[in-house]
C-alpha cells in the first residue's frame, strides 16, 4: 500500500537527509577552500575521495543486505537486534565526538588541505574527502541497517528522496554554506540524531525482549508489559497506521512496550540529554552580555565563571540600556522621567 510505503520511507528519508547534509557541508568546505587558494585544478582529487566513500558505503550496505537475506527467521531477528544496538552505540559515540569537535572541523580540514598542497601529497586531498564523507556514509549504513528487514522499498525510496533533496538544497545554497557556522548546524543535527537513536533503541530493546521470551529466556520484570494503549496496529495511530507509523519511524513509538524498552529509553535520554545540555546549554554570552564581558579589560577569567573585574561591566549594563532607551525616546519626542539622585 502507498500509505505503508510513505510511513516506511520517513525515517530513512530523515536519516539520509541529515547524514547527506553533513557530508555536503564538509565537501563544500573542501572545494571552497581549494577555490579560495586558486587551486581548482585539484578538484579531481576531492572528487576521487567523495566517489570512493560513496562506493564503499553502497558496498557495505549491499553486504549487510546479502547477509540478512541469507539468514533464517530466528537469525534474522538476532541480526536486526544486533544491528540496532550497534547503530545506537556507534551513533551515540558520533554525537559525543561531534559535540566536542564541531568547532574544529573547518580548521582541521583546511589545515590538512594546506599541508597536502604545500607538500605536493595530493592523495591526502582524496584521503581528507574520503574520511570526512565516509564517516557520514558509515553512519547512514548503520542507521539504515535496522530498517532493512521491515520494508526495503521504504528504505530505498526514503534514501533516494533524502539524497535528491540535499543535492538541490546544496546547489541553491552553495555560495552561503562555506561561511555558515558549522557548529550550529551540527548542534541541531546532533539533536535530531539523538531522537532517532533513542527511537531505534526503544524499538530494538522491545523486539529483543519479545525474541528472548519466544526462545524461552525470561528477563523477569523487564519482560513484563509496561503499558498497553489498546490501539490496534492497523488503526490510524497504530504502529502500521499513517500517523502512528510516522511517529514510530521518527521516535520508535509503540502502542505497547515491555519495561526493558521503557527503562532503556529513559536511561538513554538521561545520559545523552545531560551530555547535550552541558555542551549546548545557554550561556551569559548568548543572553546579550557578550559586549560587556568580552572586553580585554574585563577578561579576568574565562567564561562561564565571572571574575570581580567582569562584575562592574555587568552592573553598567542596565545604565547602558537606559541610555539607549533615552536616546530613542528623545528622537520620538517622548518625555523622559526626571533622574533620581541615584541615576544622576
Amino acid at each position: 500500500m502507498a500509505a505503508d510505503l510513505v510511513t516506511a520511507s520517513i525515517a530513512p528519508f530523515i536519516i539520509v537527509f541529515r547524514e547527506a547534509l553533513e557530508a555536503g557541508l564538509v565537501t563544500t568546505i573542501i572545494f571552497a577552500y581549494l577555490a579560495k587558494i586558486n587551486r581548482r585544478d585539484l578538484y579531481r582529487w576531492g572528487y576521487i575521495g567523495v566517489i570512493l566513500s560513496i562506493v564503499a558505503s553502497f558496498a557495505l550496505g549491499y553486504l549487510l543486505y546479502a547477509v540478512y537475506t541469507g539468514l533464517t527467521e530466528t537469525l534474522a531477528r538476532v541480526f536486526e537486534a544486533s544491528a540496532g544496538i550497534v547503530a545506537v552505540a556507534v551513533l551515540s559515540y558520533m554525537i559525543v565526538w561531534m559535540a566536542g569537535n564541531a568547532r574544529k572541523i573547518r580548521g582541521e580540514i583546511e589545515e590538512r588541505l594546506d599541508v597536502a598542497v604545500t607538500t605536493g601529497n595530493l592523495v591526502a586531498i582524496s584521503t581528507a574527502a574520503f574520511t570526512s564523507v565516509g564517516r557520514e556514509a558509515l553512519e547512514t549504513v548503520l542507521f539504515l541497517a535496522p530498517f532493512i528487514g521491515r520494508n526495503l522499498m521504504g528504505v530505498l525510496v526514503g534514501g533516494l528522496l533524502g539524497t535528491v533533496s540535499i543535492i538541490v538544497l546544496l546547489y541553491l545554497l552553495a555560495r552561503r554554506i562555506y561561511h555558515a557556522r558549522l557548529s550550529s548546524v551540527f548542534k541541531y543535527t546532533s539533536l535530531l540524531v539523538a531522537v532517532l537513536a533513542a527511537g531505534i533503541l526503544y524499538h530494538t530493546t522491545s523486539e529483543l525482549a519479545e525474541m528472548l521470551e519466544d526462545v524461552g529466556v525470561s528477563l523477569g520484570f523487564f519482560s513484563r508489559q509496561a503499558y498497553d494503549l489498546g490501539i490496534s496496529e492497523t488503526s490510524l495511530f497504530g504502529e502500521e497506521g499513517v500517523v502512528g507509523g510516522v511517529i514510530h519511524s521518527f521516535t520508535g513509538y509503540m502502542p505497547s512496550a515491555p519495561w526493558l524498552a521503557v527503562i532503556s529509553y529513559l536511561v538513554y535520554w538521561v545520559v545523552m540529554g545531560s551530555l547535550l545540555y552541558r555542551t549546548y546549554r545557554p550561556s551569559l554570552l548568548s543572553l546579550g552580555i557578550h559586549s560587556a564581558t568580552r572586553r580585554p579589560e574585563n577578561m579576568g577569567v574565562h567564561h562561564p565563571s565571572l571574575s570581580l573585574l567582569q562584575f562592574p561591566a555587568l552592573c553598567n549594563l542596565p545604565c547602558k540600556l537606559n541610555s539607549t532607551w533615552g536616546a530613542r525616546a528623545a528622537e520620538r519626542g517622548i518625555p523622559q522621567p526626571a533622574l533620581s539622585k541615584w541615576e544622576g
